[in-house]
């Protein structure tokens, strides 16, 4: 997951938090282990450009970067909504669960044998939505109705 918040960082040109919590951190949990691999020397970092309109957020700055940051809320809601990293674990589809972020652990606690949609990233600006978990819960609520 570090490595995807990198990439989403360098693809949409803004920061992007990594977060534990005491519980993530000293949970237990199978993990998949990456070799990383053969590297050469590391060529020079890329020379800085100065840019103070992007870096120094003054009022002045900022009403003009306003529209791009606009723009980029726009592409990581899309993006949100897409990615793969979004996970649903199928259970009992009568109840779905829709989590994300350390409240997914207790989730997966509380509501074991029902379908959970974990949503990754965390965005206030998505609705982190899976049509099939949707679809799912849909064809549940009509099958109680029937």
């Amino acid at each position: 997951m570090d490595r995807a918040c990198f990439d989403i960082s360098e693809q949409f040109d803004t920061v992007v938090m990594l977060r534990s919590t005491t519980r993530l951190s000293h949970g237990k949990s199978a993990v998949e282990v990456e070799v990383p691999k053969e590297r050469g020397a590391l060529p020079p970092l890329p020379k800085f450009d100065r840019n103070p309109q992007k870096y120094v957020i003054i009022p002045a700055h900022a009403k003009l970067r306003h529209p791009i940051v606009e723009d980029r809320i726009l592409k990581l809601k899309a993006y949100a909504e897409t990615t793969p990293l979004n996970r649903v674990e199928w259970g009992d589809k009568k109840i779905g669960v829709i989590t994300g972020g350390v409240a997914y652990q207790y989730a997966r606690e509380v509501f074991q044998g029902y379908s959970i949609f974990e949503a990754r990233p965390q965005s206030s600006h998505s609705r982190n939505n899976d049509p099939r978990f949707r679809r799912a819960g849909r064809d549940a609520r009509r099958r109680r109705r029937a």
